[in-house]
This record gives C-alpha cells, sequence and structure tokens, in this order.
C-alpha cells in the first residue's frame, strides 16, 4: 500500500528546480538527484502585450516560447541570469522566487512557473482517520523541484505523524517532526497539518487512494512532488 499526502512546503530561498524528475529509492537512498540548472528547467507563464506566452525550458538544453500564434526555438545557458538564445536574439532573465523576469527589454515580461506534477484522481473521500495509520517509507518522486532528502519515512498513529529524514548518502535517519496533529476534512477526504521541518513551517494534506493505495503529493513554494511510499509496518 501506498501513502498519498499532499504538503505544502513553505522553505527558504534555496536553488530550486523546475523539471521533472524521477527519484527512485532503494534501502541505499536515492539514485538520482537535480543539478543547478534544474532551477529554470519546466514550465513558464507571462502576461505580455501580445497575450499569453508560454515558454518550456527543457533540459536538454533548448527552449521554446509560445506567444498567441508567434512561436520561437532556441538554446539557454545559465550562469548569473538565464539566457535564451534565437538566432541572433538573446532575451535574459532574473530567475527568483518561481519567476523569471526579463532584463533590459522594452516590456518587462515575469514569467511565473507552472507545475506539471497533478494530484491523482481517484482521491477516496470517505476516510477515517485510522486510514492514515502506519508506518510508510518514500520509494519514488516524480518531482520538478529539487530533492533535498534522501529517506523519507512517516509513522502515523491515533492521528498523530511522526516524520523521520535523512538529508545525505550516509548518517543517521532523523526525527524531524514529532506528533504533528492530523485534521480530517469529511468534505474531501484531506488530512491537514502544518509543523516545522529544520525550522521552515510546513504545511500539507494527505490523501487516501480509491484503491487503498497511498500517495504524496508535494507543493512546495518552489516546486511540486509526487511522492510514492509503501508500507512498511
Amino acid at each position: 500500500m501506498l501513502l498519498t499526502l499532499v504538503m505544502t512546503l513553505i522553505v527558504s530561498a534555496l536553488p530550486a528546480a523546475a523539471c521533472r524528475n524521477n527519484f527512485v529509492f532503494s534501502k541505499y537512498g536515492v539514485c538520482s538527484g537535480a543539478t543547478r540548472e534544474d532551477m529554470v528547467i519546466g514550465y513558464w507563464q507571462a502576461k505580455t502585450e501580445s497575450g499569453i506566452s508560454n515558454l518550456e525550458v527543457k533540459a536538454n538544453k533548448t527552449f521554446m516560447m509560445t506567444t498567441g500564434r508567434n512561436k520561437k526555438s532556441g538554446k539557454w545557458t545559465l550562469d548569473n541570469l538565464l539566457t535564451l538564445s534565437s538566432g541572433k536574439e538573446k532575451v535574459r532573465f532574473y530567475y527568483g522566487n518561481k519567476t523569471l523576469e526579463s532584463v533590459r527589454t522594452s516590456e518587462t515580461i515575469v514569467y511565473h512557473y507552472v507545475s506539471k506534477v497533478s494530484l491523482p484522481k481517484n482521491i477516496k473521500k470517505n476516510v477515517r482517520i485510522n486510514n492514515f495509520s502506519g508506518k510508510w517509507e518514500a520509494r519514488e518522486v516524480d518531482t520538478d523541484d529539487q530533492l533535498r532528502f534522501t529517506r523519507l519515512v512517516i509513522s502515523v498513529r491515533n492521528g498523530k505523524a511522526d516524520i523521520y529524514m535523512r538529508r545525505g548518502f550516509t548518517g543517521k535517519t532523523v526525527r524531524v517532526a514529532k506528533k504533528v496533529k492530523l485534521n480530517l476534512s469529511k468534505k474531501t477526504g484531506a488530512a491537514s497539518f502544518t509543523t516545522k521541518i529544520c525550522g521552515r513551517k510546513v504545511s500539507g494534506k494527505l490523501y487516501v487512494l480509491s484503491n487503498g493505495n497511498r500517495y504524496i503529493y508535494a507543493n512546495y513554494q518552489v516546486g511540486t512532488a509526487g511522492i510514492r511510499m509503501i508500507k512498511t509496518r
């Protein structure tokens, strides 16, 4: 069985990723990860004088921009700024919190990050708080953010959760949140919570899927992730 949570993580301004990464866990920890350039890879959208502009920054160092009926493609590089190059034309952007803001252009264009990770459709609403009970460990993550842990374990008992994390490939798995209260919504089937992890505020919602499985959907300040967990106890 897998665990479904929706977590909204409000974190400090760390280098963030906006790409679709897939992390697989084993007893040895995570076996893939993110890079600095991941903070600009992904889907972005802006309102411009010519209409809505959609920008896809791809992992293969190319991009596609669509504004109305106009399409533009080319290559990108990242140093202190993100540079989009299409032929002789170059446009540079500052990267901020989920935004890309154009530099020295006649029109200031601000792209906002658009998440492509979504909730499962088969969420079960008719649940009780004890349906979340058990010990769950992360096995796979689909994310457009950097992964900041190599092991994640959640233990739920009597409507309260203990959260354990390991942040490196060596070292101990430690408890980072204790007896976090879950508040169940009978309308949505979500068990919401708020806590702090490593001094940073974390809020979220837990869901159960209609097939009995569990899954985590995490919506960060700088990205989103879907985390599959198996029940270990």
